[in-house]
């Protein structure tokens, strides 16, 4: 029982973990690589127009990253109507086109 109580321990740990490394990520490295575009764009083309622009398209990018998961959910509301589509898992029977039977040659038409 020791043993059960230890791994889920352990499993509870690397979800944390998980989730502390993916903040990280979206918060703290977005965070630099915003600074750094806006920094290089000040530099290179000497202009606050420009680095404004790269601050708000490297802001917006930030949002989207961020905001990543509702803006996929709600994408695949949109696209996916319930009714248009059979569930998974469900025969969809379709009837057959009547015509000539496949043996019967006579009424064909040539």
């Amino acid at each position: 029982m020791n043993e059960l109580l230890v791994m889920a321990g352990t499993i509870d740990d690397a979800t944390q973990i998980t989730k502390d490394l993916n903040a990280l990520m979206v918060h703290g490295v977005m965070g630099l690589l915003v600074t750094a575009a806006t920094i290089t764009t000040r530099w290179q083309t000497k202009s606050w127009v420009a680095a404004a622009t790269a601050f708000v398209a490297g802001v917006a990018c930030w949002y989207g990253v961020a905001n990543a998961t509702v803006f996929r959910d709600k994408v695949g509301e949109d696209l996916a109507p319930k009714a248009a589509r059979p569930a998974h898992g469900q025969v969809l029977v379709l009837d057959q086109v009547p015509g000539p039977a496949s043996g019967d040659e006579s009424e064909v038409r040539r």
